[in-house]
C-alpha cells in the first residue's frame, strides 16, 4: 500500500475511455467539481499512466460491456502500489444487468449514464474518502507490526513435578508480579489470570504435560492497579532427559495488538466520528435488507438525506464546530428512528443503527419494512422537524435544514445501486425545489436530472461566453411617483432552452462553484451601467444588488465591493447591497462586523424577502440595515387575504419604528399600491410599474413617467 499526504482531500483520478468525445466531457465534470483528472484511451494505456501517476481512483467506461474492468482489474490486482485503487464503472441506464456484470469484473462501484452532477460527485468522493480510510488502515496495521516487533516477550518453561515456572527477567512483569528473579509458584501464576480464564489456561498445561499436545491461547491478567492486560501464551511439550520432560514456551503483551485490532474492526464497520454505520456497513446491510425483502415479499424504503448548510458552517465557524454539527445530526437521526414505529428489528442492522454516514454532510436512513410509502414520509417529516431545531455552537444557534431523497423496493429499483442512484436523483430534485424538504423518486425525476445536467453546461458556457444579461426593476417613490432606485437582475436567455428562470439557474450556478464569478461580474455590470447613466444625465439612481449567502461568506466580500466602486468611480452612496435573512443565519460577531466594514465604504443595506426565512423582527435592531424588503408572497394577495394584510401591515410599523425605509416587492395592482400607501410603504416596485427591462428603458422611465 503506497503511503499518501492526508491533505489531499481531493485525490487523483484516472479515466479509462475510448470514446474521446466522453473521455473529454467526462474529464471536464470532474474539474469543474474540484477533482483532478487524467484520461487515457484505453485500459493499457491507463495502466501505464497509473505506473507512473499512481491515481487514488479509476474511472472505467464500461458502456460496452465488462471486458476492459476484467483486464484492468487483474493489471492493477498484480501491482502492490495499484492493488488498493478503487475501480469506478460506467454503465448504461437502459441495462439492468450492466452494473452487476462490471462488479462481478471486479468494480468497486458504477454510476449510470446519463451523469447528474451531484450523484457522480458523491459517488466519487465517498470511493476517494473509502480509499484514504483503506490507507489509513494499511498505516494502523504497519505501526501494529512495530509494535509487535518491540512488544515485551519474555520465554518461560513450566517443571510439572514441582509445578513451578521458570521465566525470563520480564516474564513476572508480565503477570504483573514484581521483577525480583525466581521461579513463580503455579498457585500465585493463577492467581494472577483472570478467574474465567483459569480453567482453560490449566486444561491446556495439563493436555500438554500428558500427550505433548502444543497450545496457543490469550489470557487476561489481573494488575495490582486494577487494570487488565492481555498476554498471549504459547507452548509446547519439550522432549524428556535425565531430569524428565517440561513444558517450554512465550509469553507476550498482547494487549495493544488487541486494543488495535478492535479499533480495526470498528473502523471498517464504523464512521469514526459519529458512531454511525459507514458507508461499506451499509452497503452490506442494505443489500442484506433487500434480500430479505424479495424472499418475504415486502417493501423497504431508503432514504438519502444531505444537510442543506452544512458548507456554510464550516466556512463560518470552522471544521471543529462543522463536526459537532454533523455529530449532533446524527444523534437526531437515531433519535428519530428509536421513536418511529414503522422500522422493524431485523438480522440486517448493524449494531442497532438503521442510519449510516456515507461522507461528509451525506446520511442514509433504512426503513427495512414498510407497509406503504407513507410510511417513508412519516419518518422524513419527523427528520425534518427534528433538523429545523437550532444547533447551539459555542453560543450562536445555527438552523440547518436538509433535503431528504426517498426510493421504495420494488416500485423504484430491484437491486442496491438502482435504489441508492434514484433516491440520489430524488434528493437533488427536493434541493432543486427549494431545499428542507422531501421528496419520493419518479421517473420523471430522471428526465429532470438530464435536463438539469445540460442546463448546468450551457450556463457555464453561456457565462464564459459573456452570454448572461442584466436587466433593471425600477423602484418607485410612494409620494411622488418618480423613480428613484432599480434592482440590478441577471437574466439569461438560452438558443435550446429559451428564457431559463433564475429560481431554475441560479442554484445550478451554485452546484457549478460559479455563483461568486457571477455575482462579482453582477455587481460590477450594474455598477457601470449605473455610473454611464449618470454620465447620460439621467438623475442619480440607487442601485440595487444581491449578495448572496455563498459571497458573504467570502472574506474578500468587502474588498471586492470597495474594489468595483474605485474601478467603475460609482458613488458608493448609490449602491445598496440585499441581503437574505439567510446571511443573517451565521456567526453573528462576524455578520455585524462585515456589514459594519460595508457601511464604512458608504454603502447601504437592505434585507430582502423579510419574513419568508427563520429570522424574527428583532434582527432589524441588531443588525445594521437601513431597508427592509417586503416579499412578494405576502403582497400577492392582499386585498384577499386578511393575514398577509395584518403581516405586511406590522412589518411596515416595526420597520417604521426603528427608522428603516420600507420597499415592497411584487407589487401587480391598485388595490395593493393603495394599501401599502395608506400603511406608509415607502417605495414600491412590481409589474403594475415595470417589469424588469434594457438599460435604455430605464433611463426614458426616469426622465419621463411619473407613476400616479
Amino acid at each position: 500500500m503506497r503511503r499518501r499526504d492526508a491533505s489531499s482531500a481531493t485525490g487523483r483520478i484516472l479515466i479509462a475511455a475510448p470514446d474521446g468525445g466522453f473521455r473529454r466531457d467526462l474529464r471536464e465534470l470532474l474539474e469543474r467539481l474540484g477533482l483532478s483528472a487524467v484520461a487515457a484511451e484505453d485500459a493499457g494505456r491507463a495502466l501505464r499512466v497509473a505506473e507512473r501517476w499512481p491515481p487514488d481512483l479509476l474511472i472505467v467506461d464500461a458502456r460496452s460491456g465488462p471486458a476492459e474492468v476484467t483486464w484492468l482489474q487483474e493489471a492493477v490486482a498484480e501491482r502492490p502500489a495499484l492493488a488498493e485503487t478503487p475501480l469506478l464503472a460506467v454503465v448504461p441506464s437502459g441495462r439492468a444487468d450492466a452494473a452487476v456484470q462490471a462488479v462481478e469484473a471486479g468494480a468497486t462501484d458504477v454510476v449510470r449514464v446519463p451523469f447528474h452532477p451531484g450523484v457522480l460527485e458523491r459517488r466519487v468522493r465517498s470511493l476517494l474518502e473509502a480509499f484514504q480510510s483503506r490507507s489509513e488502515l494499511a498505516r494502523c496495521r504497519e505501526r501494529l507490526e512495530a509494535i509487535q516487533r518491540i512488544a515485551r516477550i519474555a520465554t518461560w518453561s513450566a517443571d510439572p513435578e514441582a509445578g513451578d515456572f521458570h521465566g525470563a527477567r520480564e516474564f513476572r512483569p508480565l503477570l504483573g508480579l514484581d521483577p525480583a528473579p525466581g521461579p513463580v509458584s503455579r498457585k500465585l501464576l493463577l492467581s494472577r489470570i483472570h478467574p474465567e480464564d483459569r480453567e482453560n489456561l490449566e486444561t491446556r498445561l495439563q493436555k500438554s504435560t500428558e500427550g505433548g499436545e502444543a497450545f496457543s491461547l490469550d489470557t487476561r491478567i489481573q494488575q495490582a492497579d486494577g487494570n487488565e492486560r492481555i498476554v498471549h501464551w504459547q507452548g509446547v511439550a519439550t522432549p524428556e532427559d535425565d531430569e524428565g520432560g517440561q513444558i517450554a514456551g512465550v509469553l507476550q503483551d498482547v494487549t495493544e495488538r488487541k486494543r488495535a485490532e478492535e479499533q480495526i474492526r470498528l473502523l471498517s464497520h464504523c464512521d469514526g466520528l459519529t458512531g454511525l454505520s459507514n458507508r461499506r456497513a451499509f452497503l452490506q446491510r442494505f443489500a442484506g435488507a433487500l434480500d430479505l425483502a424479495r424472499r418475504h415479499e415486502r417493501s423497504l424504503a431508503l432514504l438519502v438525506l444531505n444537510l442543506d448548510n452544512f458548507k456554510r458552517v464550516n466556512e463560518t465557524h470552522g471544521h471543529a464546530l462543522g463536526d459537532r454539527v454533523l455529530q449532533g445530526v446524527a444523534e437526531r437521526l437515531d433519535r428519530c428512528l428509536r421513536q418511529t414505529d414503522v422500522v422493524v428489528q431485523s438480522e440486517t442492522r448493524v449494531d442497532g443503527h438503521d442510519v449510516s454516514r456515507l461522507g461528509a454532510d451525506e446520511y442514509t436512513v433504512l426503513l427495512s419494512e414498510i407497509a406503504q410509502p407513507q410510511d417513508a414520509a412519516r419518518v422524513a417529516g419527523r427528520i425534518l422537524a427534528s433538523l429545523r431545531e437550532p444547533f447551539d455552537l459555542a453560543g450562536h444557534e445555527v438552523i440547518i435544514g436538509a433535503s431528504i431523497g426517498i426510493s421504495v423496493y420494488p416500485d423504484d429499483g430491484d437491486d442496491v445501486d438502482a435504489l441508492l442512484h434514484n433516491a440520489d436523483v430524488a434528493m437533488c430534485q427536493a434541493k432543486s425545489e427549494g431545499r428542507n424538504d422531501y421528496q419520493f423518486f419518479t421517473a420523471r425525476m430522471d428526465a429532470d436530472s438530464s435536463r438539469r445536467l445540460a442546463l448546468e453546461e450551457r450556463l457555464c458556457r453561456a457565462f464564459e461566453n459573456h452570454e448572461l444579461q442584466v436587466y433593471y426593476q425600477p423602484q418607485v417613490d410612494m409620494k411622488s411617483g418618480t423613480v428613484i432606485g432599480v434592482e440590478a437582475l441577471l437574466r439569461w436567455s438560452d438558443p435550446e432552452f429559451g428564457a431559463v428562470s433564475p429560481a431554475e439557474f441560479v442554484p445550478l450556478a451554485e452546484d457549478a462553484g460559479i455563483i461568486k464569478p457571477i455575482g462579482e461580474w453582477v455587481l460590477r455590470t450594474a455598477c457601470w451601467q449605473a455610473k454611464a447613466w449618470r454620465e447620460d444625465g439621467v438623475p442619480p439612481l440607487r442601485l440595487a444588488v444581491n449578495i448572496s449567502p455563498h459571497h458573504f461568506g467570502d472574506d474578500r466580500l468587502v474588498d471586492t465591493v470597495n474594489q468595483v466602486i474605485w474601478d467603475t468611480g460609482l458613488e458608493a452612496s448609490q449602491l445598496e447591497l440585499e441581503i437574505t435573512e439567510n446571511v443573517l443565519m451565521g456567526d453573528e460577531e462576524e455578520v455585524v462586523a462585515i456589514l459594519k466594514q460595508l457601511k464604512r465604504i458608504g454603502v447601504s443595506i437592505s434585507l430582502d424577502d423579510f419574513g419568508t426565512g427563520y429570522s424574527s423582527l428583532s434582527y432589524l435592531k441588531r443588525f445594521p440595515v437601513d431597508a427592509v424588503k417586503i416579499d412578494r408572497s405576502f403582497v400577492r394577495d392582499i386585498p384577499l387575504d386578511p393575514d398577509d394584510e395584518a403581516i405586511t401591515a406590522a412589518i411596515i410599523s416595526m420597520a417604521k419604528a426603528l427608522r428603516l425605509r420600507v420597499v415592497a416587492e411584487g407589487v401587480e395592482t391598485e388595490q395593493q399600491r393603495e394599501f401599502l400607501s395608506a400603511r406608509g410603504c415607502d417605495e414600491v416596485q412590481g409589474y403594475l410599474f415595470s417589469p424588469p427591462v434594457a438599460p435604455p428603458v430605464v433611463a426614458e422611465l426616469v426622465r419621463h413617467v411619473r407613476f400616479r
